[in-house]
């Protein structure tokens, strides 16, 4: 009879950690992103149009310089439905991706990315939500290893925001070879 009140215990507790784990992630990784909510439907399309001109333009503008491409993966990501994102290299000062949010993204970027700094950057993420009308930011104010030959880029957004480096940290970037 102990062993049996002690297993069930057991189990209880194990299921409240359980519990608890999905609870903290659930919010995942969206709760991390500051939110701007006052926003009608024609100014999220204006922001949207406005970004994807910027980035079509850097584009033009990079294809006179070695390019590389190379793939962004949002490993936790969840935007509303029918979301854009927007990847801006604070360094360079660029838009280097805008576009339907998807898990992967394809990147077509210059090859001094991956000298200046030593490679590093510091992201800034906008995702636009036309359905809820919100835009979603996140950014660190650190630099973090970003550019480097050959690799694709990981990104996985925090559930809530830490302190790293004495900054807030929303998002750990992490490097993997590049596949075609």
């Amino acid at each position: 009879m102990k062993n049996k009140k002690l297993s069930i215990a057991l189990l209880v507790t194990l299921l409240i950690i359980l519990i608890f784990v999905y609870l903290f992630f659930k919010g995942a990784p969206m709760e991390v992103f500051y939110k701007d909510q006052d926003n009608s439907y024609e100014e999220i399309q204006a922001d949207i149009n406005e970004s994807i001109a910027e980035y079509k333009k850097v584009k033009q503008d990079n294809l006179q310089f070695e390019t590389k491409k190379i793939f962004m993966n949002f490993s936790n990501l969840h935007p509303p439905n029918n979301s854009y994102i927007a990847v801006i290299s604070s360094k360079f000062d660029q838009i280097i991706y805008m576009g339907k949010y998807h898990k992967q993204i394809e990147l077509i970027i210059p090859s001094y990315f991956y000298t200046e700094g030593n490679g590093r950057d510091y992201l800034q993420f906008n995702v636009y939500s036309p359905d809820t009308l919100t835009v979603y930011v996140s950014s660190q104010k650190f630099s973090s290893l970003v550019w480097q030959e050959n690799k694709d880029i990981n990104i996985t957004f925090l559930p809530r925001r830490i302190m790293k480096n004495d900054y807030l940290t929303e998002y750990i970037v992490k490097l993997t070879e590049h596949k075609e």
